[in-house]
């Protein structure tokens, strides 16, 4: 798949705000289709476009309001439930804020929520 397909998956996605989402998008995509990059192995197109349509689904998601079923918390919900993209998203969430996405505060407290359940294990 090629950078123009990810691009073009953005926009359909997320409208006016999938430039200021595209260095985010193609790096998380890439590091969730192949995530120990075996023998450096490279994803297939069709790995890498699910793997992008996982992260746009979820980018909507923390972007879309509370009333609606969304927001933080319902993509931490989410994102708890996944370990290795709650990874992908930590690892890479700078690139929404260098970008200037508008709901890169709303991605970071999902991350924020997807973790916390893992802070309060060992509290008590």
């Amino acid at each position: 798949m090629s950078d123009d397909t990810i691009a073009r998956l953005a926009q359909a996605e997320l409208g006016d705000d999938a430039r200021a989402a595209l260095p985010f998008l193609e790096a998380a995509a890439g590091q969730l289709a192949a995530p120990l990059r075996v023998g450096g192995r490279t994803p297939a197109p069709g790995e890498l476009r699910v793997a992008a349509e996982c992260v746009l689904r979820l980018l909507r998601l923390a972007a879309s309001p509370e009333e609606a079923g969304g927001g933080p918390e319902a993509a931490g919900a989410r994102l708890a439930a996944d370990p290795l993209l709650a990874s992908v998203l930590f690892q890479n969430v700078d690139l929404l804020y260098e970008a200037g996405f508008r709901h890169a505060d709303a991605v970071s407290l999902a991350v924020v929520h997807a973790l916390g359940p893992l802070g309060g294990a060992g509290a008590g």
